[in-house]
């Protein structure tokens, strides 16, 4: 008996209630992390300049959560990334829920409004 390959699953509780706080939680933190994009870009909109916004911090949110969108849709949307995944962690199951897929193209697409603000000012 080898101990390396031994492991434990452990289901804490499997049920309705559970799966509806876990969708709760999971949306309320959609919204809070999506209304936190949006006073950068009204801010940028109502004084007609990006003055004192980083360049870079947006260049790279935006890459970020461009690659954040493909992850996500790709392992939630496509059996053939699922079943690499699966094989990959046997152990685990898929991590990416639906309000994960919906955050990160809004973050990426609120990004690439933010992006469009610099460059029209540039």
């Amino acid at each position: 008996l080898s101990l390396t390959s031994s492991y434990a699953r452990i289901r804490i509780v499997r049920s309705h209630s559970l799966d509806v706080i876990v969708d709760i939680v999971g949306w309320a933190y959609f919204f809070a992390w999506s209304i936190s994009f949006w006073p950068q870009i009204i801010l940028n909109f109502q004084r007609k300049s990006v003055i004192g916004l980083n360049f870079d911090f947006v260049l790279l949110n935006t890459i970020g959560f461009a690659s954040y969108t493909v992850y996500n849709s790709l392992i939630y949307f496509d059996s053939d990334v699922q079943t690499a995944y699966t094989a990959a962690f046997p152990r685990s199951p898929i991590p990416v829920l639906l309000n994960d897929v919906v955050f990160a193209v809004h973050a990426f697409l609120a990004c690439l409004i933010t992006g469009i603000q610099v460059s029209d000012n540039i």
